[in-house]
């Protein structure tokens, strides 16, 4: 089998595929299981009609069937458990808390924040009409899904290292708190959560299914609350000075200076 089938197999199904109950629908189950047993070699290249699933039915770029690349897929788990492992490495080693944030206020964005990982990282989801591909699986594209994530997460962690001791996972203020306004901080407010939302872009890239882009969606929402939040604190500790930072440097979105 070439390399270019994987991302055309027909879309009709040859016999004796049993969907379980309450795995999705069984029509998408029946397409994923398709594509597996053709990467195994265990469906021939015979294509049987299936009356249940007509292409027409389907959206633009339909659901892709077939095996994902693996090599592409490892990557990028290496990418974020290596990320999230510095992350809690970084975090045992901050200042004293002096002012933290309520229940209330840190379940605001939590629940967005969360939502959006399970949404791109979840084997199961409850919705089938999320894995429709949106994007062609081709090698380009998976290319470079690896390399935005890369980039966000190591902007991520570059912002992180500037940032010292004064990080914290909730909104806080700390002991001795300094505003930094150096290193990429210089150009946005919050590089981490600009960091992390761009490796968010590029592993949907690389997914290619619409649930990537109600995961991006979802986690923005999450951070711009998270950071208004931020802000407030800010604005009521170093008054004038994060004012005229404010003016100077972008919320998320990096605004440049040379």
């Amino acid at each position: 089998m070439s390399s270019s089938e994987c991302w055309t197999w027909p879309w009709h199904l040859c016999g004796n595929l049993t969907a379980p109950r309450g795995l999705l629908s069984k029509k998408f189950w029946l397409i994923l299981e398709y594509g597996r047993r053709r990467a195994q070699g265990l469906v021939t290249s015979e294509v049987c009609r299936n009356s249940a699933l007509q292409e027409s039915s389907l959206p633009p770029y339909g659901i892709a069937i077939g095996s994902e690349s693996d090599g592409w897929k490892a990557d990028l788990q290496l990418l974020w458990i290596g990320f999230g492992v510095l992350w809690l490495l970084r975090g045992l080693k901050t200042k004293p808390v002096q002012v933290g944030e309520s229940a209330a206020s840190r379940i605001s964005y939590t629940v967005a924040t969360t939502a959006a990982f399970y949404a791109l990282f979840s084997g199961e989801l409850p919705f089938a009409w999320m894995h429709y591909h949106i994007l062609p699986r081709t090698p380009s594209i998976e290319v470079l899904g690896v390399v935005v994530t890369a980039a966000g997460l190591a902007f991520a962690t570059w912002a992180r290292a500037y940032l010292g001791g004064n990080w914290s996972s909730s909104v806080t203020l700390k002991v001795g708190h300094q505003l930094v306004r150096t290193g990429p901080y210089r150009w946005v407010r919050h590089p981490i959560y600009s960091g992390i939302i761009l490796g968010m872009i590029g592993t949907a890239i690389e997914r290619g299914q619409l649930r990537g882009v109600v995961a991006v969606i979802v986690l923005w929402v999450g951070f711009t609350i998270k950071s208004r939040i931020e802000e407030r604190l800010m604005l009521a500790t170093f008054g004038a000075e994060y004012q005229d930072y404010s003016r100077s440097s972008g919320a998320l979105v990096p605004r440049l200076r040379f």
